[in-house]
């Protein structure tokens, strides 16, 4: 169409501004006798779709109507009714193409989600999927929600880990708490971390554990330091180590699986133990935190005395125990004593 040609300089006017996003209307101001609605336009010749503006943008773009019109009573204008945009050349190199040339217009949404890697070597590194994924652009389905979403692929690196590429994606639900629960589920081990002051989890160090004898991570590049969303209690905990106990029968050495295998029965009732375990932990309504606490030594081991976990039972020392001969892959959840640290003086 002629009408992208013919677009050198636009006009934005405010529509509303919702959580610091500012939804406006683009005109074109070539000719200010003649400011069209470019988005209108767009539309009619099928570029854009039409869709239903949230209740939110309503309201507030209401909201400044009224503004407007009690400024107009006294004499006043508004300033901030149009917006220039500035430097637009910058960011797309100018709304002026080349009929010649093919051309591409990224546009980035409000509700388009950012990938950011978890482990310990990816946390610096820019993280984008395959431009044949499905998920190419990943949309937030639920942008009220405001709690993180799991992302699962294989990745393909450059050898210098700056530059990510995602393969096979598959986008979980958004489900509060729910990449905290898949950590502590199938890490191999977990650490808590905890707040002294308001007696709480606030988040937990996953990956491979520390080795004692050599005194440093196992593979500490594939740590992962999380930050809960959620609160979790220690019902939720007894609940994981009661999952982790059953895979741990199953995976944890060649000839206990073997075993199991051989029985049907056995093992459908493991699987329906461990499923009902991680749909409890799922289904448990849960409320976001205001502020989620950061650790300050991240991706470092042992922060915990030993007199601040509560005493292992019976399961989980066979569990320990049986990690000296190799047949243990999941080690049990250490609950923290809280009861304990709070007739201690806080700091």
């Amino acid at each position: 169409s002629t009408l992208l040609y013919s677009i050198e300089n636009l006009r934005a006017r405010v529509y509303s501004i919702v959580d610091n996003v500012a939804r406006v209307i683009l005109l074109d101001a070539d000719n200010p006798l003649f400011m069209y609605d470019l988005a209108n336009k767009l539309i009619k010749i099928e570029i854009f779709e039409k869709c239903q503006e949230s209740y939110a943008s309503e309201l507030k773009h209401e909201e400044r109507i009224n503004m407007r019109f009690y400024e107009g009573l006294e004499g006043s204008k508004s300033q901030n009714e149009w917006i220039q945009i500035e430097n637009i050349e910058k960011k797309i190199k100018k709304l002026h193409f080349n009929r010649d040339n093919p051309f591409s217009l990224r546009i980035m949404t409000p509700i388009e989600m950012r990938l950011l890697g978890m482990t310990k070597c990816l946390k610096f590194s820019k993280l984008k999927t395959d431009r044949q994924s499905i998920n190419r652009i990943m949309l937030d389905q639920e942008p009220n929600l405001k709690c993180s979403s799991l992302v699962v692929a294989h990745r393909t690196a450059d050898l210098d880990q700056k530059e990510i590429v995602l393969r096979n994606t598959c986008l979980f639900p958004k489900i509060k708490g729910l990449v905290s629960l898949v950590l502590l589920a199938f890490s191999p081990e977990v650490e808590f971390r905890y707040d002294r002051k308001s007696l709480k989890y606030t988040g937990a160090l996953c990956g491979l554990g520390f080795d004692p004898i050599k005194r440093r991570p196992l593979y500490t590049e594939n740590d992962v330091e999380e930050v809960f969303e959620v609160d979790f209690v220690d019902n939720d905990i007894k609940l994981l180590n009661s999952f982790r106990f059953l895979v741990n029968m199953l995976i944890g050495s060649k000839s206990s699986s073997e075993s199991y295998l051989k029985n049907p029965e056995v093992l459908k009732n493991m699987q329906s133990k461990s499923r009902a375990s991680i749909l409890k932990l799922i289904a448990e309504k849960r409320n976001l935190k205001e502020n989620p606490m950061h650790f300050n030594k991240e991706f470092i081991w042992n922060q915990i005395p030993e007199d601040h976990l509560v005493s292992l039972n019976d399961d989980d020392r066979r569990m320990y125990e049986s990690r000296k001969n190799d047949k243990t892959f999941y080690m049990p959840l250490r609950v923290v004593n809280f009861a304990k640290l709070k007739q201690q003086p806080r700091c």
